[in-house]
């Protein structure tokens, strides 16, 4: 949901847009998952995401497709629950 608020006391002015996902929901689909592991060095903690198949069964094997993102890009991974939650919306 998108909404704009006066700085003077925060209240609300109006709302631009609200996503409606029902209909994306009611086919299966599942948000990806956060996930952070720990890198080489066993400190530095490194965020991912975790997208399952529509199908997904925890007692079959499934190949892992690692994307690795190097370059000038820039990838982002929420490293927050609620900020996952919020990259979700």
């Amino acid at each position: 949901m998108h909404e704009l608020r006066r700085v003077s006391d925060c209240g609300l002015v109006t709302k631009f847009e609200e996503a409606d996902i029902s209909e994306l929901l009611g086919t299966g689909w599942k948000a990806p998952e956060a996930f952070v592991a720990k890198g080489r060095d066993g400190k530095t903690d490194i965020f991912g995401i975790i997208c399952r198949p529509r199908d997904f069964d925890p007692n079959k094997k499934y190949p892992v497709i690692r994307a690795n993102l190097s370059g000038p890009q820039v990838s982002y991974v929420p490293n927050h629950s609620e900020a996952l939650a919020d990259f979700l919306r």
